[in-house]
């Protein structure tokens, strides 16, 4: 289950199930790993299936996710 430009479809489930338990916008996600909260970068990538082209964005997505419980090689 890699974290590519495209989130799969278990990222996206454990990204939105983290989100949800924590009462999480993708803005409130953005700041908390550490980008600026009106980037919509995740919420257009978690809705619409959107490319996310930031690498270090996604590197920050995949160290978010093992740090609540997730991994994804």
């Amino acid at each position: 289950m890699p974290i590519d430009s495209q989130l799969s479809t278990e990222a996206i489930a454990a990204i939105s199930d983290t989100m949800q338990k924590l009462a999480m916008k993708s803005g409130d996600l953005m700041k908390e790993i550490g980008e600026k909260p009106l980037d919509p970068s995740v919420g257009l990538a978690l809705r619409r299936r959107a490319r996310i082209k930031n690498r270090i964005l996604l590197g920050k997505l995949k160290r978010w996710l093992k740090k609540h419980g997730h991994q994804f090689l």
